[in-house]
């Protein structure tokens, strides 16, 4: 009892996984971490399966470390303690039999950390390290004795690295009490005291930094040779050193056998192994977990954004197991992986990740998500080609596999790996994963762009920018360029994508953009090291920019105002590539491509119309003055086309029209249309003497003598007919198909309501349309083309009709505009009215003769003109009328007779001759009469002339081709024309069996009525034929054509169908020796209950086989074809089945001749 001994104890406590690493590999089994959640913190604790959580809030674990037991388990743990295992002095008793779960544990924290410090810890790059024997070399030379007799000095250590060094490299300072010169002697007791006054040292360093290294003797971490000396040199040596003998004795080393010391030596090792692994861990705890702060966390997550989730959000989070700066690194995961929940990029953005709180560093992080959360939410250009392949909701051991191959492809893209395999992140180690985080926290926000490198140049063309780098280390760094993102393959570097700088240099890197697209590429080009290193990576996000556009064809086209045109315009397809074009119209009063400002709007139209519908785009081309037929196109490489462009012109003057066919995997193409819209054609107008019964002209001619002044009233009307017309048709033209077929059938096409929605979209930009309802008038202004002759007011005003719905040519709604004429010599004056506002535009022609005060002319007989002209072809016959006197002629033109038409006045200069143009244009065949009378001229004579015109058999109105495919039908329209004078119903005639449509069509006089045909080929070939319009007469039209030579009223057009075969049924190869035969079946079954005739053709020179086949009903027969090739080659035939009672059918054939087998000598 009296008997009293000392010994020396060491405790510490901690709180951070790399401390407490021991004891959860100890009971990794038996305990898990808790969310505890009260009203003012957050707790993460370490606590035992079947302890009950305290906290009055809801607890959650998505971790539990295993779900079996352990003859490890500890029952006694309680709530909130931590096993002293974890601070337990390195002993002969600390090694770990390698089989149990608990050794896989010491084993992968022993492979993580070797991993790490190889690539991170040397101060001159990756070196490998294996735990204990890299750390415990030392350079020093030894004494050897060769065979000779001779005494030779051996280095045993070739490397210079020591543990020292890398201590110096990750701190950034030199070891207090560590010399400078830090060279080991060779002898052997004064090493050992070296290496223990450093090993000493940096312990000390190291427990002041805040390491837990109580438990950590100088003497573990000696080489085995110098800790047997060290035992030596100990007078009484401690117990825990010493190793029991099989005798009882203590000593260092057994000598009672070699087993025994091989025993002993293997516990050394195992001591030495540990200690330097936990000094390890706690270099990289207080040189490089410290680097984790709350600078550098992202921007806290918005209301919307921390909805649920208290561990982000919460003001304090305190645990007995995390360390401050590993409880941040949870709080940065957690951050990451819900703000990426908002935004869902895994399976292809169709769904989100699943809620969760990350309160630990393995199996939260086991199914890839959190980690590929983090890389998506700092690099989102990585989202469509990788991440987005993810499972959202993995439920297989396949599945999350798959994640986390995914995952580990991206880091290796980046150089982020640190050479982590998909299997380490599907088992996870908690020490492993939390040193991958850390290490990505410290290298993702290198690859976070930062700077825009913009790439400008012109469309369809190939430009490049450099990018300079500069290094101003000392060391030659080595960069491996990548690109990424949607838009990377337009990007390319042709100069190579490594760059090397050498030390305190700079170097360029070439970047390279092929542009075809109008509008902005991006990609980002992230630059990393080939090797892991302290060199961070570099991101940087490229766009580019359209500078130049040079159209693909430019086209001219005038128009006058109210006026509908077509434009054809050439497409030539300038890729390799067969696609489909999206078209859109850009108007332009100017070239815009000859400034900065248009070509950025014209990409701004290319983007921003991308995702309009139909609806949308014929709404909006109600503002502009073109349309497009077709709203795409599609374009064969190096093939020619055309796309009609609908013209109608509102206002005078000069338009550029930029048509965009666009493709976003192909490229765009520009087109330049210069338009010019001219005034408005002359519209009727009268004046107030006129009778009620003259009908409006185009041209209002008058007539006065030399010397007078003519004064009238003109009368304009109040509404600008052609401008209501061209409203109505631009609204037809805009109208989406459905609208249009409803108005059809109301016939409200050319209602009040669809002309006053297109002048609202027209003019709702002009300053005066918000004032329309308030203003009584509108005020025009009025130009005259011969100023010095007629005379009228410099402004009209016209009154805005009230009633929307009346007549457009309404006469008596008139306004007077006084006209004063006056000339000086003799002659014909023709003058241009025009009258300009706000709102519309109108040409008014005017046209006076003025004549002498006598006139003669010599009365001659009636003459005989006879004509014969094709049905709908016009003849027209040029009268000569000659003056030889000294007056002018106005002569009075009177025409009779169906089908014969001419100017109603023929002016006659004195001493000169003009031709009076007689047009005769019959509507059907037969014989017509009629007369031409010409009164005026000398004495105010008449000359009369008998005519007779014969309507010949028609010629076709039309040509039409067609290409059609067997088995569909195709549609196409014709347009009948009536140039007859009444309303005709015509009966369509046609000779093609294949042809089809309506009975019978309706034309009015003077119009023409569209017609679909329809065409259904049952076989392949070229059809001609003919389709006729035939007037159906009555019995009122019979009657009164009686005895008369006139016909009925016809119109054709000539048919030429091109009929396309479908795709074979199959494709057969056949292969046979030249010189001999192999003969093909081929099943034809039919289904029907009538038997079945088919015709059969085959094509190809080595075929044969009957022309025909009979099939009975409910019956197959095989037709057999032989094929005898001739020589050897290949070649394609085919096998052609037709019949009327079906569509064609046929197979294809590949067909191969063999050269003939050698003969035997």
């Amino acid at each position: 009892m009296t008997n009293r001994f000392s010994f020396e104890v060491c405790a510490a406590a901690d709180n951070s996984l790399l401390t407490l690493w021991p004891h959860m590999a100890l009971h990794h089994w038996s305990q898990r971490v808790i969310l505890k959640i009260d009203e003012r913190s957050v707790m993460v604790d370490l606590q035992s399966y079947g302890s009950p959580s305290p906290a009055s809030g809801p607890t959650t674990s998505s971790t539990t470390f295993d779900h079996s037991s352990s003859e490890n388990q500890s029952p006694d743990s309680s709530t909130g303690s931590v096993s002293r295992d974890a601070f337990a002095p390195p002993s002969r008793d600390s090694s770990v039999p390698a089989d149990t779960e608990e050794g896989a544990f010491h084993r992968s924290v022993l492979a993580a950390v070797e991993r790490w410090f190889s690539l991170f810890g040397w101060p001159t790059g990756p070196h490998p390290l294996s735990v204990p024997h890299t750390l415990r070399r030392v350079v020093s030379d030894a004494q050897s004795n060769s065979g000779d007799g001779r005494t030779r000095r051996v280095n045993q250590n070739k490397e210079s690295r020591s543990f020292l060094d890398m201590l110096h490299h990750l701190s950034g300072r030199q070891i207090p009490g560590v010399p400078v010169c830090r060279s080991v002697s060779d002898e052997l007791e004064r090493r050992v005291q070296q290496l223990l006054q450093q090993h000493e040292a940096a312990l000390s360093f190291l427990t002041a930094q805040g390491a837990c290294l109580a438990h950590i003797r100088p003497q573990y971490l000696l080489d085995l040779q110098e800790f047997e000396h060290w035992c030596l040199l100990q007078v009484s040596p401690p117990e825990h050193l010493l190793c029991p003998s099989p005798s009882g004795e203590t000593s260092v080393f057994s000598q009672s056998g070699p087993e025994e010391d091989r025993l002993d030596r293997r516990s050394y090792e195992s001591v030495s192994k540990r200690s330097w692994t936990h000094v390890l861990l706690q270099i990289y705890k207080v040189l490089v977990l410290r680097r984790v702060s709350v600078r550098c966390l992202p921007s806290p997550l918005d209301h919307s954004e921390a909805a649920g989730l208290l561990f982000s959000s919460s003001p304090s989070v305190e645990s007995n197991f995390y360390s401050s700066q590993e409880l941040l690194l949870l709080s940065w995961l957690n951050m990451h992986y819900h703000r990426m929940r908002g935004a869902p990029w895994a399976a292809g953005g169709a769904a989100q990740t699943p809620a969760r709180w990350i309160v630990n560093f393995d199996l939260d992080l086991a199914d890839g998500l959190v980690l590929a959360s983090l890389l998506a939410s700092h690099c989102p250009y990585l989202i469509r080609g990788f991440l987005s392949r993810m499972y959202a909701a993995p439920s297989s051991l396949e599945e999350i596999f798959h994640n986390n191959l995914i995952v580990v492809q991206v880091l290796s893209r980046l150089h982020l790996s640190i050479n982590v395999q998909p299997t380490d992140l599907c088992d996870p180690n908690p020490v492993q994963m939390l040193m991958l985080c850390v290490h990505l926290y410290e290298a993702l926000p290198q690859v976070v762009p930062k700077d825009i490198v913009t790439l400008s140049g012109h469309l369809h063309s190939s430009f490049s920018k450099q990018v300079r780098l500069t290094n101003p280390s000392s060391k030659t760094i080595r960069y491996q360029a990548s690109l990424y993102g949607e838009d990377a393959h337009w990007f390319s570097f042709p100069a190579g994508s490594k760059v090397i700088i050498p030390p305190r240099s700079s170097a360029e890197l070439s970047v390279q953009f092929r542009c075809f697209c109008l509008r902005q590429m991006q990609a980002v080009l992230v630059l990393t090291c080939s090797s892991a290193s302290d060199v961070c990576s570099l991101a940087l996000s490229l766009r580019t920019r359209v500078s130049h556009i040079s159209p693909t064809s430019a086209l001219t086209c005038e128009s006058p105002c109210y006026q509908l045109s077509t434009i054809q315009l050439p497409l030539t397809s300038t890729f390799q590539t067969e696609a489909h074009f999206r078209v859109v119209l850009v108007e332009w009063s100017f070239n815009p491509l000859e400034s900065e400002s248009g070509i950025e709007s014209i990409v701004h139209q290319a983007v921003g119309t991308s995702d309009r519908t139909p609806e949308e785009e014929t709404q909006g081309g109600a503002e502009r003055d073109f349309l497009s037929e077709a709203r795409s196109v599609l374009l064969k490489a190096n093939q020619k086309d055309s796309l009609n462009l609908l013209y109608l012109p509102f206002v005078p003057g000069k338009k550029h029209l930029c048509v965009l066919l666009l493709n976003p995997q192909v490229g765009d193409m520009v087109h330049l249309v210069k338009a010019t819209a001219h005034l408005p054609l002359p519209s009727p107008l009268s004046v107030r003497t006129s009778p009620p019964s003259a009908p409006r002209t185009p041209v209002l001619s008058l007539h006065c003598q030399l010397g007078d002044v003519l004064e009238e009233v003109l009368q304009i009307p109040r509404i600008n007919v052609p401008w209501e017309q061209a409203l109505a048709v631009w609204a037809q033209h805009c109208m989406s198909e459905d609208e249009r077929r409803r108005r059809r059938l109301t016939h409200s096409l050319q209602s009040s309501t669809v002309r006053a929605n297109m002048a609202t979209q027209k003019l709702c930009r002009q300053p005066l349309w918000g004032q329309l309802e308030q203003m009584k008038q509108v005020e025009y202004r009025v130009e005259v083309s011969l100023p010095q002759n007629f005379i009228l007011p410099s402004s009209v005003a016209i009154p805005v009709k009230e009633d929307a719905d009346g007549a457009w040519d309404d006469s008596a709604e008139c306004v007077d505009v006084p006209l004063q004429f006056k000339a000086d010599s003799v002659g014909q004056f023709t003058c241009q009215v025009v009258m300009k506002s706000w709102m519309d535009t109108r040409l008014y022609l005017l046209e006076v003769l003025v004549s002498a005060q006598f006139s003669l002319f010599q009365q001659r007989g009636v003459s005989h003109l006879q004509f014969s002209s094709p049905v709908h072809r016009s003849l027209t016959q040029l009268i000569p009328v000659r003056n030889e006197t000294l007056q002018h002629w106005r002569m009075d033109a009177g025409v009779s007779g169906e089908g014969f038409s001419g100017p109603d006045l023929l002016n006659v200069m004195s001493g000169t001759e003009e031709f009076y143009p007689l047009t005769f244009l019959p509507a059907a065949q037969g014989v017509v009469t009629g007369k031409l009378s010409l009164q005026g001229g000398c004495a105010g004579s008449q000359r009369v002339f008998a005519l007779r015109g014969v309507g010949e058999p028609p010629l076709p109105q039309d040509r039409v081709l067609l290409h059609c495919p067997v088995g569909r039908s195709s549609h196409t329209q014709l347009d009948v024309p009536n140039s007859s004078k009444t309303i005709v119903t015509l009966k369509v005639v046609t000779d093609l069996s294949i042809v089809s449509g309506i009975p019978n069509l309706e034309v009015k006089p003077g119009h023409a009525a569209p017609y679909t045909l329809t065409v259904s080929p049952w076989k392949r070939g070229r059809f001609s034929g003919s389709l006729s319009f035939v007037e159906v007469c009555d019995g009122f039209k019979a009657k009164n054509r009686r005895g008369t030579s006139r016909q009925s009223y016809e119109v054709h057009f000539s048919l030429e169908i091109m009929c396309e075969p479908a795709a074979p049924l199959k494709v057969i190869r056949v292969q046979c020796v030249a010189e001999s035969s192999a003969v093909v079946e081929i099943p034809v079954c039919n289904g029907g209950g009538e038997p079945l005739l088919l015709e059969v053709m085959l094509e190809g020179d080595d075929l044969t086989g009957e022309g025909r086949l009979s099939v009975p009903a409910l019956e197959t027969l095989s037709y057999k074809v032989t094929f005898r090739p001739v020589r050897a080659g290949r070649s394609t035939g085919s096998v052609v089945f037709q019949s009327e009672q079906m569509k064609e059918f046929w197979y294809q054939l590949e067909l191969c001749g063999l050269p003939p087998a050698a003969p035997n000598p």
